[in-house]
């Protein structure tokens, strides 16, 4: 993988989004110096961050500083080596360069920081078929209300937790029921507080 182009186009491309988001594992060695070549690119120009990995990769990017950094509780360890609770890796992840943090636990406790609010939520209870893309879905559905210019906290994980827990009910993995979302959006426990 040549390295340089991908800077050096990246840098230009990234002026034309909003938002540059990045899932899935990486071999550090291909993708960190290019990953991170392009939040500092983000952050010059303007689209928004996100990320969606684990370690070592997202241990490398986080000095980018991304805009959003959502992972689950496991990866959040992994990447601080640190056996804390929550509401410590939210914080460790925010020393560490995140902007914001949304840490899911399938369908335990959820933890963050968001736009200056830290919460913990839970997730609609459901009997689950296959939890499979189910943070992908959490994702999408915090993604889709924040494009919608919500900004109150509450409403947007209701929604990203209702997201993933029709997910979870669906039969075929990462995909829901936008219909059943809504229908279990109001399950949807959230408390936040201003950080």
């Amino acid at each position: 993988m040549a390295r340089a182009p991908v800077r050096r186009e990246g840098a230009h491309r990234v002026r034309r989004v909003q938002l540059l988001r990045h899932c899935g594992a990486s071999p550090l060695s291909a993708a960190a110096p290019d990953l991170l070549a392009l939040v500092h690119a983000a952050n010059t120009h303007g689209p928004k961050t996100v990320y969606d990995m684990s370690s070592p990769t997202l241990q490398a990017c986080l000095a980018g500083e991304p805009w959003l950094v959502k992972i689950n509780m496991s990866e959040a360890r992994q990447v601080l080596a640190r056996p804390w609770g929550g509401h410590d890796l939210v914080r460790g992840l925010l020393e560490s360069g995140a902007k914001n943090v949304v840490l899911t636990d399938g369908p335990e406790t959820i933890y963050g920081c968001l736009l200056g609010t830290a919460f913990t939520a839970h997730p609609p209870s459901v009997v689950p078929v296959s939890a499979v893309g189910c943070g992908d879905c959490f994702l999408a559905g915090l993604l889709f209300e924040m494009s919608r210019h919500q900004t109150r906290v509450e409403e947007i994980i209701k929604t990203a937790a209702a997201t993933a827990s029709a997910s979870a009910e669906h039969p075929q993995p990462g995909f829901f029921s936008p219909a059943r979302a809504a229908d279990l959006r109001s399950s949807a426990v959230v408390r936040c507080r201003e950080e």
